[in-house]
C-alpha cells in the first residue's frame, strides 16, 4: 500500500502522478490518483497536489477534480494544524 512506502518511494510515485497530470492535464486519472492518496492520508500527497495544480491551465482541470481536491487540501491542512 502506499501508506507503507519510504519517503524516497512516494516522492518518485508523487514525482510520476504529477507528470501524469501537467502532461494531460484534461485526463482524470492523475487528480483521482492524487485524490486517493489524499483520503488514505498518505503523507505529502496534498502538498505535492497543491503544488502541481497551478502549474496546470485552470480551463484543463476537470472542475469536479478541483473542488474534491481543493476540499482534502483543506481537511488535511485542518489536521495539520490541530496537531500543532
Amino acid at each position: 500500500a502506499a501508506a507503507e512506502l519510504s519517503e524516497d518511494e512516494r516522492e518518485a510515485l508523487f514525482g510520476l502522478l504529477a507528470q501524469q497530470v501537467k502532461s494531460k492535464p484534461t485526463e482524470k486519472l492523475g487528480y483521482d490518483a492524487f485524490r486517493l492518496l489524499i483520503e488514505n492520508d498518505v503523507s505529502g500527497a496534498a502538498a505535492r497536489l497543491a503544488q502541481v495544480v497551478p502549474s496546470v491551465p485552470s480551463v484543463a482541470i476537470p472542475a469536479a477534480d478541483v473542488l474534491s481536491a481543493m476540499v482534502e487540501v483543506q481537511r488535511t491542512q485542518a489536521r495539520f494544524d490541530e496537531r500543532i
